[in-house]
């Protein structure tokens, strides 16, 4: 949904791809690095909070980050999205 009085856009975790092009990397102690890029299905298990909080009230275009964590290690996650009328 579009604020027309502020431009802020409204949505939710929903209307969020539920696959994307990305890179995807596991490193364990005395194990090499294994490194995934191409689609990866998303499962938001720790950045789920995070994005629901985020996507209320984007601005047309911009980017945001965030390091979470996630059991004994972190998830990273970096956002960029743009608004475009059809």
């Amino acid at each position: 949904m579009l604020d027309t009085r502020n431009g802020r856009v409204w949505t939710a975790l929903a209307m969020v791809p539920q696959d994307v092009q990305g890179v995807r990397t596991r490193e364990e102690t005395n194990r090499r690095a294994q490194r995934h890029e191409g689609r990866i299905p998303l499962q938001w298990l720790e950045a789920q909070a995070w994005l629901q909080r985020r996507l209320v009230q984007l601005s047309a275009e911009g980017q945001d980050q965030a390091h979470l964590p996630a059991g004994a290690g972190q998830t990273d996650i970096q956002m960029k999205w743009s608004f475009r009328p059809a």
